[in-house]
């Protein structure tokens, strides 16, 4: 994994919860999360690395760690919505 790719989805996270933990393998659930919320972490990584993941694989994956992994082996993110390959959503914000 990446540390830029740690980093925007640390990124991510202070968007939802206003801060991020300081152990990247904290449970989204114990730092507060709930199904809400992981709609709006859903929509920031995608503004923040161009990854399309489902509330599903957030749900799989629920530690910063856990995502940045996951968002890392599924092909190069760069910085936003329109760079790299892997899970990536069209203007309408389906995935590929």
């Amino acid at each position: 994994m990446s540390q830029r790719i740690l980093e925007d989805v640390r990124a991510a996270w202070c968007d939802v919860f206003g801060s991020a933990p300081d152990e990247p393998e904290r449970d989204f659930f114990d730092c507060g999360g709930n199904s809400l919320l992981a709609i709006r972490l859903q929509r920031a990584l995608l503004t923040r690395t161009g990854a399309a993941l489902t509330v599903a694989e957030l749900l799989r994956h629920r530690t910063i760690g856990a995502q940045a992994a996951y968002i890392g082996s599924t092909g190069p993110v760069g910085s936003g919505p329109d760079s790299g390959s892997g899970p990536r959503a069209d203007e309408s914000g389906r995935a590929d």
